[in-house]
């Protein structure tokens, strides 16, 4: 299979491509700068994209050519001076999907999310909500799969949050220590990714892929620190107005560029 993965210099993507590679698949991966994933992974076709950019169908086209299944693992946690949520998550893909359609992509393997929790109306839930409803009406042969909080030795979003959180001294600050948590590890998540692409996930599958264990935040973080080799620390309730705070300011450097984890969405999510 020729397979085009979209953000595949991301967190979930990089696993993606490396996999399928490993398995024998032709791998064509998208990012918006691929260097270091050239000299990572060099048996990949690297192309440098800003995938927001490809509006309408015919913006795909080329993209698509001589390609048979599509991995869309391209996502944007919030809008910043480098990211547009409604553009990456929605617009963009709506026009793949008209494209695709147009080709007779064999197959598209969306990496979407549990869209219908407590945070459902935020930006990066409705949108990859509205992607996903429009890519089951869209008539493309698809398989739609929804971990939990991801867990792998690089981070992105709620598992960045955690590893940052995991990483303060002595004390370990947290919001709703009580709220419950599942998780999925990434080398799962790129191996179910694989056997969509390779036929052992039956097309028109929407699957929640998660571990059946569910820890308390408080339990997840004091998981981190053991991972990382950090000593046991107290956790510290905090009310919900200082992290509020912490995450405006957070935002607002995100707006210069700067991901932090500690963003608005990752700590509302």
């Amino acid at each position: 299979m020729r397979v085009l993965i979209l953000g595949g210099n991301g967190f979930v993507g990089m696993a993606v491509a490396k996999l399928l590679s490993d398995r024998g698949n032709s791998v064509v991966a998208v990012g918006r700068t691929v260097g270091k994933s050239k000299r990572q992974m060099p048996q990949i076709a690297w192309k440098s994209m800003d995938i927001s950019r490809l509006l309408g169908p015919e913006a795909w086209l080329a993209l698509l050519e001589n390609i048979d299944a599509v991995v869309n693992c391209a996502g944007a946690l919030q809008d910043s001076a480098r990211d547009n949520v409604a553009a990456v998550q929605y617009d963009a893909m709506r026009s793949l999907y008209e494209a695709a359609k147009q080709v007779s992509i064999k197959l598209l393997v969306q990496i979407s999310a549990n869209t219908n929790g407590p945070a459902a109306d935020l930006p990066f839930l409705s949108t990859k909500r509205a992607a996903d409803e429009a890519l089951k009406s869209s008539g493309i042969p698809f398989v739609l799969l929804k971990p939990a909080v991801i867990i792998g030795r690089t981070a992105y979003g709620g598992s960045a949050l955690l590893r940052a959180l995991a990483a303060f001294p002595l004390v370990t600050p947290l919001v709703h220590m009580e709220a419950q948590m599942q998780f999925a590890a990434l080398d799962e998540v790129a191996a179910a990714v694989a056997d969509a692409v390779e036929g052992r996930i039956e097309p028109g599958s929407d699957l929640h892929l998660a571990s059946p264990e569910t820890l308390t935040l408080a339990e997840a973080v004091a998981a981190h620190r053991q991972w990382l080799g950090l000593p046991e620390a107290r956790p510290l309730a905090v009310p919900s107005f200082a992290a509020r705070a912490t995450s405006s300011i957070a935002d607002l450097l995100g707006r210069l560029g700067w991901r932090s984890p500690l963003r608005s969405t990752a700590l509302e999510v």
